[in-house]
């Protein structure tokens, strides 16, 4: 997320918390509730990152606190804060079923299209990683965005996003995938 204040320069900081109280939050310094602290200023936006690991069967509060001493704004008013560009992303989960009949379509010299059905319970997005050994590639990190064509988790990234269609472009002659 982005952040900047108008009327004074302040510090700002990001939190996870069992409970929803600003007593409860700013009382959070280090350790693995304490996401990250920056300066925040007026003259322009300050990018703020923080990554939080969450159990299934956990529900946490996410704070956003600016605090200075004696930081008001204009005319003695209270400070205000702007945030822009706010992305929360769960974790990487193994869909309840997979997709079944692939069906591999027209082929060129280094391309080859293809396409399966997705499964009754659709997930978010598919990860396809073309690899040239029986290995099976690494699973996928959490927070990470994939692009295509890119060399990750142990092969070439040949679809990241909901398509049940992709086409594998940079393939060799006579190179078992």
């Amino acid at each position: 997320m982005y952040a900047k204040v108008t009327g004074c320069t302040g510090t700002l900081k990001i939190v996870k918390s069992a409970t929803n109280t600003y007593a409860a939050m700013s009382a959070i310094v280090s350790g693995s509730d304490f996401g990250s602290t920056n300066s925040v200023t007026t003259s322009s936006y300050t990018l703020f990152t923080a990554t939080f690991t969450v159990t299934s069967t956990e529900s946490r509060y996410i704070g956003i606190i600016l605090s200075s001493a004696g930081c008001t704004g204009l005319g003695g008013a209270a400070a205000t804060m702007y945030i822009d560009d706010i992305t929360i992303q769960g974790p990487c989960t193994t869909p309840a079923s997979q997709p079944t009949v692939f069906v591999a379509g027209a082929s060129g010299a280094s391309t080859l299209s293809a396409s399966f059905t997705p499964p009754f319970s659709v997930p978010q997005g598919y990860l396809i990683v073309r690899t040239t050994t029986n290995t099976q590639p690494s699973n996928p990190v959490s927070g990470t965005t994939y692009s295509v064509g890119a060399s990750a988790l142990g092969g070439i990234i040949d679809n990241a996003g909901p398509a049940s269609s992709f086409t594998s472009a940079g393939l060799l002659p006579s190179t078992q995938y």
